[in-house]
C-alpha cells in the first residue's frame, strides 16, 4: 500500500474516533442537562368555595320608621318587622276563632321613631272586610295617637287595640288591617296584616 493510502486510511481512523468522541460528549451533556432540569409539572389550583356575602345592618331610609306588628288573644301568626310606609309583599297572614271580640283578640303595634325628621301627630288603625264582602267593603277605625301639636319623639311607642266588634268575626270573612299616619307632608296608608275568622 503506497502512502496516500496509508493517509486515507489513518485520516478515516481519526473522523471515527472524533465522531465518536463527539457523540460521548452529546450523550453526556444530554444526560448532564436532564439531571439538571427536571420536568416541571404544574399543579391544578385547588377550588374555593366562594366566600358568603356579609350584609350590614338594615338601614331604615329617611322618613321612614321600623315597625313590629303582631296579634295577642286566640290568633295564630308571628310577629312581623317592617318598615313604615313601605308595603310588605305578600302581607303577613293570621288568623282567628270565629266569635271574639273585645279584650279577647286584638293587635299590637310598635312602631319606633328614628328622629324628628319623622313627624306624625295622628296615627289609626284600619279594619277593613276583603272578603266575602268585597263589593261591598265594610270597615272601622281605631284612633292609636292623636295630638295635632306634639308629633311622636323618637324612640319606640307601643299601641294595642282590640278587635272592634264581634259582629265583625262572622266565620270565614276576611279582613285587611292597615295603620295609617297624618304628617306635615300628608297622610299615608299601608297594610299590615290579613286576617281570615276560622269557623
Amino acid at each position: 500500500m503506497d502512502d496516500n493510502g496509508k493517509r486515507a486510511s489513518h485520516g478515516w481512523a481519526i473522523g471515527a474516533a472524533i465522531a465518536g468522541q463527539l457523540g460521548i460528549f452529546v450523550a453526556i451533556s444530554a444526560l448532564l442537562g436532564s439531571a439538571a432540569t427536571p420536568a416541571v409539572s404544574v399543579a391544578t389550583a385547588p377550588a374555593f368555595a366562594p366566600l358568603p356575602a356579609v350584609s350590614g345592618p338594615v338601614i331604615a331610609a329617611p322618613g321612614t320608621a321600623p315597625y313590629r306588628f303582631s296579634m295577642y288573644g286566640q290568633a295564630s301568626g308571628v310577629a312581623y318587622n317592617g318598615v313604615y310606609p313601605e308595603k310588605p309583599s305578600p302581607v303577613p297572614a293570621y288568623t282567628v276563632k270565629a266569635g271574639q271580640w273585645g279584650e279577647t283578640v286584638g293587635i299590637r303595634l310598635t312602631m319606633t321613631i328614628p328622629d324628628s325628621s319623622v313627624q306624625v301627630t295622628d296615627l289609626w288603625v284600619t279594619f277593613t272586610e276583603i272578603t266575602p264582602k268585597a263589593g261591598s267593603t265594610f270597615y272601622q277605625q281605631q284612633m292609636l295617637y292623636h295630638l295635632d301639636y306634639e308629633p311622636l319623639p323618637p324612640g319606640p311607642h307601643t299601641f294595642q287595640t282590640a278587635w272592634p266588634s264581634v259582629s265583625e268575626m262572622d266565620p270565614g270573612t276576611k279582613w285587611l288591617v292597615s295603620v295609617t299616619d297624618d304628617n306635615p307632608g300628608g297622610w299615608v296608608d299601608t297594610p299590615l296584616a290579613s286576617v281570615t275568622v276560622l269557623p
